[in-house]
């Protein structure tokens, strides 16, 4: 089969490369994919599909029975031989193989001519495998009304009910569905079979999928083939697979459906194929080309979600540019590019489809912006997937926020805080009344350190209450409200009912405007504890930002018990190399206090930490108390800079401070902190 297309998924480039010089010379026709994601990308794009995949089984991210099992998904693929490509004997698992539709396994240690040999016989298979998509179900034999007949003089059963019925509505009977079988196989004179494993199906006899549809199982058996069918009277299946023989001796034997059902109902299968969810079947009913419901476009989507979860990316971002549209994800606070992952429009349109679809989106409306939300389960995780689409000049953009609901809430010092500020905000938390603000600028953290303090707030004695736009992260001791605008459940409407039903504490999501300020500030000053976020860079800028949205000076000195300002910085990787402080990083920690600093940490980079040099992030933290002589200089209407000048000479610890602190315990390299240092400076200090 010279000019046969070959297309060869694995992640080991020198793999790769060997393989499709072996196979070039031959004459074939070679494509090569380094992942799964990459695979279902190239033959969502591909006009001409190819006549056998070979893949390698141990590949990160998701592993080729994986990657498999989704192929099997498509009408069109799953009829094409799979060829699972390994280097052990001991990944070698033929009841993942044959559940995922895998047909042969060839070892990477194999000689050139085995590989080619191998090679050969699946493109042979292949041929074979394309005539049986022919099969179209409608050919009965006439067999099968002499034997509703003889059930009629044997059981007694009604004879205009057996005239009605067809073959698959026969085990609906009355009759023990063993001793159907059983007698079906007596009729058509049949051996009968009820005992059988998965150990003893014959891979790459059978497409799977075209098994499990006609619930037929070819069985290993060294003088001749045989295969195991429930229907005997399905002339077209039988005439199949004689073809599928070439001449060969076979026997048919005979078991009830439930038999043969339950090999693809083996645990194996469920771990293989993954998770579904209600929304695969509305889209299967829709156009699939139009709509994102080709099984392909479904697979593209999950691997993107799921590569995205094991890069602990934050926000994953589908942009439109002229000729094609670019996926990029937000790690640990930057834009990166995702495997240089590029798409053709006609194939991005539909994955922006399946995702709308997921999101209970209208997908014909590509001129408004929407929001919509799903939730999915990945690697153990609940996950919600919040999506906001907007129309741009060259189509469509898509972000999707990754909010992990069912995380259990750090505690303050895992955070980032010092051991002083932790227990400083615990004392706070547990007070009875006024309100904890945390600000900082969009992205800082916020709402993760709010769910920190929460846990801290809350005790059986009290009654928490929170409103939020979007609810993100599940509390369990709370009520939570969701503000929705649509329904005129507003942001007033909600907090002025909350204020009706007895909460000690409520947590507002955020400050926004003067109507979510007046409450708050009220609610804090009668007898709750509120606790809340705005968008300030600082704590005492927190004072300026509550005057701009109408709060007096005497409001805010009275309703404040403290302001955490916050702000995040990438921590190192344990990779992390230690050198002595030269003479221009000695200059610029001069500035800044760190005159005594002789050492430093900086990015090495290893393949735990993508070679970036660095893993996760760290919060940077500024606690203002609102004592009295804080709270009496808000009153008296002193300039912001005396505030936090004040504050600091009376031993508190500026968020400049603490992202020294970083620096010198090597947690943070000095290039990442100096963003803050800079913008302390800014403030001028005499």
């Amino acid at each position: 089969m010279i000019n046969a297309k070959i297309l060869v998924v694995d992640d080991d480039e020198r793999s790769r490369t060997l393989v499709s010089y072996w196979l070039q010379k031959i004459g074939y026709i070679v494509e090569t994919a380094e992942s799964g994601l990459q695979t279902f990308k190239i033959l969502a794009d591909t006009n001409v599909l190819p006549d056998l995949i070979l893949l390698d089984i141990m590949m990160p991210e998701m592993d080729g029975y994986e990657v498999c099992a989704r192929l099997q998904e498509s009408a069109k693929i799953a009829f094409i031989p799979v060829i699972f490509f390994t280097a052990l004997e001991s990944e070698k698992d033929k009841t993942k193989a044959f559940l995922s539709g895998g047909s042969d396994f060839l070892s990477k240690t194999a000689s050139k001519d085995e590989f080619l040999k191998k090679i050969e016989q699946h493109l042979d298979i292949s041929k074979r495998w394309k005539n049986l998509k022919s099969l179209k179900k409608n050919e009965i034999s006439p067999n099968f009304s002499r034997f509703k007949i003889y059930l009629e003089s044997s059981f007694k059963i009604d004879k205009q009910k057996l005239e009605s019925i067809d073959f698959p509505n026969v085990y609906s009977l009355q009759i023990d569905a063993k001793e159907l079988a059983q007698l079906m196989a007596e009729f058509s004179h049949r051996d009968y079979i009820d005992r059988f494993k998965l150990d003893d199906v014959e891979l790459g006899e059978l497409p799977r999928r075209f098994c499990e549809a006609n619930l037929v199982l070819p069985l290993k058996n060294f003088k001749l083939k045989n295969y195991v069918i429930s229907n005997p009277f399905d002339v077209e299946l039988i005439n199949l697979l004689e073809k599928q023989t070439k001449g060969q001796n076979f026997q048919i034997l005979i078991t009830e459906p439930s038999n043969i059902k339950n090999v693809f109902l083996n645990k194996e299968n469920i771990e293989i194929i993954g998770q579904k969810d209600d929304t695969d079947q509305v889209i299967n009913n829709e156009n699939e080309n139009d709509y994102g419901g080709d099984s392909i476009i479904i697979s593209i989507v999950d691997s993107i979600l799921r590569n995205s979860v094991l890069m602990h990316a934050s926000d994953i971002h589908i942009e439109p540019k002229e000729k094609k549209y670019i996926l990029r994800l937000r790690v640990d606070g930057d834009m990166i590019d995702f495997e240089d992952f590029a798409l053709n429009k006609k194939i991005a349109i539909q994955i922006i489809s399946r995702l709308k679809i997921l999101g209970k989106m209208n997908i014909s409306e590509k001129r408004k912006p929407q929001d919509g939300a799903f939730k999915r389960n990945i690697d153990g995780k609940s996950l919600k997937f919040r999506i906001s689409s907007a129309p741009t000049y060259n189509g469509e953009t898509i972000v999707i926020r990754i909010i992990d609901q069912t995380s259990k809430p750090l505690k303050l010092e895992e955070l980032g805080m010092t051991e002083e500020q932790s227990k400083q905000v615990i004392e706070f938390a547990k007070m009875p009344n006024k309100m904890i603000l945390i600000v900082g600028v969009t992205g800082s953290g916020k709402s993760t350190t709010v769910r920190s303090i929460l846990e801290y707030a809350s005790d059986d004695t009290r009654c928490m209450i929170t409103v939020e736009d979007p609810v993100e992260g599940i509390i369990p001791q709370a009520v939570q409200l969701e503000v929705n605008e649509e329904a005129d459940a507003t942001w007033k409407s909600i907090l002025r009912a909350v204020m009706r039903q007895d909460p000690d504490v409520i947590s507002i999501g955020e400050i926004r405007d003067e109507s979510s300020a007046e409450i708050g500030v009220e609610a804090a000053s009668t007898g709750h504890l509120v606790i809340s976020t705005l968008h300030a860079s600082s704590a005492a800028d927190a004072i300026r930002r509550l005057e701009d949205l109408k709060v007096s000076r005497t409001a805010i000195s009275i309703a404040l018990r403290s302001v955490i300002a916050q702000t995040l910085c990438k921590k190192l990787c344990s990779c992390k190399i230690i050198e002595s402080v030269n003479e221009e990083e000695h200059h610029i920690l001069s500035q800044y206090g760190g005159e005594s600093v002789d050492k430093l940490a900086k990015p090495l980079g290893c393949a735990k930490c993508k070679f970036t040099g660095y893993k996760g992030r760290v919060g940077i933290y500024e606690v203002l108390y609102f004592n009295e002589t804080i709270s009496k200089m808000v009153r008296e209407n002193l300039s912001i800079p005396e505030i936090r000048n004040f504050f600091k000479n009376n031993g508190g610890s500026l968020i400049s401070d603490n992202a020294l602190k970083k620096v010198k315990d090597f947690t943070c390299s000095l290039e990442n902190v100096l963003g803050v240092l800079i913008g302390e400076k800014n403030f001028n200090f005499v």
